[in-house]
């Protein structure tokens, strides 16, 4: 009976934790379209990261307990580890040694602006062929979990 219970404040904290995120990522960026369905907080939408740059169709996926992932759905780009994405097509936004992921980060504050910055990053990396962005390690090339 305690495990129910204890199990039951668990959901409803993560209930709670994303109700919050998507209300804060629905204020600061309204291009998200944010869909929250047992214990994932999916978004989509359409960002120019910068003046000059493409538009990129992107999703955001944040499963309770996991790092939250990115994936760019248009333009279509192949997943390659040197211009830091895995292999599942996730972008490579952070370096999980340095500033492994919590909870308590906030997708407004991280998630979103480092997925902006990838994308300037990517733009710069098609017209010189280097990462100019901070670099990871991908040794086998697989999200953190």
């Amino acid at each position: 009976m305690a495990k129910t219970i204890q199990s039951r404040v668990i959901a409803s904290h993560w209930r709670n934790h994303f109700i919050l995120e998507k209300t804060r990522l629905k204020k600061h960026f309204p291009f998200l379209n944010c869909i929250l369905r047992c214990n994932q907080l999916t978004c989509r939408g359409s960002i120019t990261p910068s003046e000059g740059c493409s538009t990129y169709k992107i999703k955001l996926v944040y499963v309770r307990g996991r790092t939250p992932k990115v994936y760019v759905l248009d333009p279509l780009i192949e997943p390659h580890s040197k211009y830091h994405m895995y292999k599942d097509g996730a972008l490579c936004l952070f370096d999980p040694r340095k500033s492994p992921w919590s909870s308590d980060m906030m997708l407004q504050d991280t998630i979103i602006p480092w997925t902006a910055e990838w994308l300037v990053f990517y733009e710069l990396w098609k017209n010189t062929g280097e990462w100019l962005g901070e670099e990871a390690p991908h040794e086998d090339n697989e999200p953190e979990k």
